[in-house]
C-alpha cells in the first residue's frame, strides 16, 4: 500500500492467486490419486479385502484361525478350486480368480494347500503380480504361511460385520453430499445437460433428490436386497439414481456378486465411494428410478 500507484500489485488479483494455488494443488492431488488407485480417498486406509482359495471345508477351517485375531480385514468370501455352478456359496472357481480380484479389489488372497497345487498357487502369484499380498495354509495346521511382520509366524484376521452406512454420521454425510451436488449440477445444468445421457431426467433427478425422494447413490431398486448366504437385509437407503454397479460401466453381473457388492457398498461406505460412483456413471444421472 506504501509504493506508488503503478508499482502496487491487485490485492485481489493475490488473493485469488492464493486460493487458486490452494484449490488447484488439492485438486491435483485427487485426480492422481484417482488415476492411480481409482478412488478419491487420499489419505484414508481403505479397508483391506481378503479372499479365500479352497473347499468349503477349508475355507471355514481358515475362518475360524481368522477370528482368533484382532486385526480388521474384510473377508470377502471363498473362491473354489474346481469348477462350480454354486454361486451362494463361492465367489467363482479359480480359472476365474483375476476377475474376482479386479471386481472386490482384493488385496489378500489365502490358499488353502490341501486344495491348489504349489504349480497352481505360483501361476497365480506371477499372474496376480505384486499389488496382491499371497498367503498359504499348510493341511491340517494351525499357522498361515507368509506373514508381513518378521516377528510373527501368520498374521490372523477377525471378520467384523457392521454396516457403516447404517451410522447417523455416515448417514448425514451422505445426504448432504446429496444436497450440496444437487445444488451444484442445478447451478451448472445449462453446461452439464449436454454430457449426460437424458437432460430432462438428469433435472427431474436433481429436484428428486433435492426434496428427499432420491439419492444420487444406492442399492437397485427401492427395496434392499438380501445379503447373498444371510437372512439380514441391508440397511434401508432412498432409491437411488445410480448403484455400486456404475463404477463397473456396463458390466453386468450375476446375482450373486451384485448383492455381494451392495453388501461392501454398505459396510465400508464413506462420501468419496459416493463421489467415485458419480464421477465414472455421471452419464447415467438422467436415469429415470
Amino acid at each position: 500500500g506504501y509504493l506508488p500507484l503503478h508499482l502496487r500489485p491487485s490485492r485481489a488479483i493475490v488473493l485469488l492467486g492464493a486460493v487458486w494455488a490452494i484449490a488447484a494443488t488439492v485438486g491435483l492431488r485427487m485426480m492422481i490419486h484417482f488415476f492411480r488407485t481409482g478412488n478419491f480417498d487420499v489419505g484414508l486406509p481403505r479397508p483391506e479385502n481378503l479372499v479365500i482359495v479352497g473347499s468349503a471345508p477349508e475355507s471355514q477351517r481358515v475362518q475360524q484361525l481368522l477370528g482368533q485375531a484382532q486385526v480388521r480385514k474384510n473377508l470377502i468370501g471363498t473362491v473354489s478350486p474346481q469348477s462350480t455352478t454354486d454361486t451362494t456359496t463361492f465367489l467363482a472357481d479359480l480359472s476365474r480368480l483375476d476377475d474376482v480380484a479386479q471386481i472386490y479389489k482384493v488385496d489378500e488372497v489365502i490358499f488353502c494347500s490341501n486344495d491348489v497345487s504349489a504349480e497352481q498357487i505360483m501361476h497365480w502369484m506371477t499372474r496376480l503380480g505384486t499389488e496382491v499380498d499371497f498367503k498359504i495354509v499348510p493341511k491340517e495346521s494351525i499357522s498361515i504361511i507368509g506373514s508381513s511382520s518378521k516377528d510373527a509366524a501368520g498374521e490372523l484376521y477377525t471378520i467384523d460385520i457392521r454396516y457403516r452406512i447404517a451410522t447417523p454420521m455416515a448417514r448425514r454425510n451422505k445426504r448432504l453430499l446429496d444436497v450440496t451436488s444437487a445444488l451444484f449440477f442445478a447451478l451448472f445444468s445449462f453446461l452439464l445437460i449436454w454430457l449426460v445421457k437424458s437432460p430432462k431426467g438428469f433435472l427431474a433427478n436433481i429436484f428428486r433428490v433435492l426434496v428427499g425422494k432420491r439419492s444420487w447413490v444406492g442399492y437397485e431398486g427401492a427395496t434392499p436386497a438380501p445379503v447373498a448366504g444371510s437372512q439380514q437385509l441391508l440397511p434401508k437407503l432412498r432409491p437411488g439414481v445410480l448403484t455400486p454397479l456404475d463404477a463397473f460401466g456396463n458390466r453386468s453381473f450375476d446375482g450373486p456378486t451384485t448383492h455381494r457388492l451392495r453388501f461392501l457398498y454398505a459396510k465400508d461406505y464413506d462420501v468419496w465411494r459416493d463421489l467415485e460412483i458419480m464421477w465414472k456413471g455421471f452419464r447415467d444421472l438422467g436415469r429415470a428410478v
